[in-house]
């Protein structure tokens, strides 16, 4: 989680390009560049630790680690759009719930 906090952390510094950003109905890299497919640096290293997870058995093995990162950034995506849009006022908070309910579910501990 640390990974995904840090860094939505270094998207929040510029603040009006995250907004902007986030607020596209598509994905901005297909439009900067939409020849080209690119992933994103932080989908990059979450792919990575939960990689690393499988491999020392704290993340779940029966799942395709391309779905969980899928998953987990999907949470991230959606924390900064409703931050964006002006669904939520602070945006690592909701970060934080969201990935919560990636990593916990919604089932009572």
């Amino acid at each position: 989680m640390t990974a995904v906090e840090d860094a939505v952390q270094r998207m929040l510094a510029q603040e009006d390009l995250a907004r902007f950003v986030y607020s596209l109905p598509v994905r901005h890299s297909a439009l900067l560049r939409p020849e080209i497919r690119t992933t994103p640096p932080v989908f990059v290293e979450v792919t990575h630790l939960l990689e690393q997870g499988v491999h020392r058995g704290e993340v779940r093995d029966d799942i395709p680690v391309d779905l969980l990162a899928r998953h987990v950034l999907a949470a991230l995506e959606t924390a900064m759009r409703d931050w964006a849009e002006g669904r939520v006022e602070d945006p690592m908070a909701h970060l934080r719930t969201m990935l919560t309910l990636s990593f916990h579910g919604v089932t009572r501990p």
